[in-house]
């Protein structure tokens, strides 16, 4: 369980370093090319950073769930947050299409949902004690396997709206597996067409019920230290 823990908080200190890339402007084409290239290869260090972070978090036993630190929570909803960006980021510098079918961002929320869902479920099982949030009668766990459900659902609704059948292709048919995190490092295609965003600001593709939802998520990953 430790070395599981320690590997989450390696690849989400690989997530905090990389995600700086997503607020840089696109390098110029009149520049040095090599400056639009390291862009590109941040933005890739970081997409399989995430896809590591949530590998590593789909191994942690279900019995164990329930008393994650707030460390390891806080990474979690950090990593839901730049994974999104990165699936939706349009500029010069990244092909948003690859990055879709690379990492199945759909898969790997069904996973983490069914998880949290089974861990409620054997936590209640066995007659352990679970926190309840406040406003209602579902435990801290079901609502996380809810919210996560619910950011699922908002990323296939975007990505259709959105992209072309390419650009869904992994994230609907699931190619390369839920949470399975990629040998190499995402290639780029540089002659891809794409439509600059302000790196400055937040990407108006999110809905404010998005982040809403995350950061609820992260504000009640503390009651998650005595459950």
């Amino acid at each position: 369980m430790l070395y599981l823990l320690l590997w989450t908080q390696y690849h989400g200190l690989l997530i905090r370093l990389y995600e700086p890339a997503l607020r840089m402007r696109p390098a110029p084409r009149s520049h040095d090319p090599r400056k639009s290239a390291a862009r590109t290869e941040a933005l890739s260090n970081c997409l399989q950073a995430v896809a590591d972070f949530f590998a590593a978090y789909a191994k942690i036993p279900l019995d164990s769930l329930s008393h994650m630190p707030l460390v390891a929570t806080a990474y979690m909803a950090f990593a839901f947050v730049t994974s999104s960006r990165l699936l939706i980021l349009h500029d010069a510098d990244w092909d948003v299409g690859l990055a879709r079918r690379a990492f199945d961002f759909p898969a790997t929320c069904q996973n983490l949902s069914d998880r949290f869902r089974q861990a409620d479920a054997l936590a209640e099982s066995l007659g352990r004690r679970r926190k309840f949030k406040d406003d209602d009668f579902k435990s801290v766990l079901a609502a996380y396997s809810t919210k996560i459900s619910w950011i699922r659902q908002w990323c296939l609704a975007k990505v259709s709206a959105s992209g072309t059948a390419g650009d869904v292709g992994g994230c609907r048919n699931g190619a390369h597996g839920p949470l399975g995190p990629s040998s190499s490092s995402v290639e780029m295609n540089h002659s891809m067409p794409s439509q600059s965003t302000s790196p400055f600001s937040m990407p108006q593709e999110l809905d404010e019920e998005f982040w809403n939802a995350l950061l609820d998520s992260t504000a009640a990953s503390n009651s998650w230290m005595d459950s």
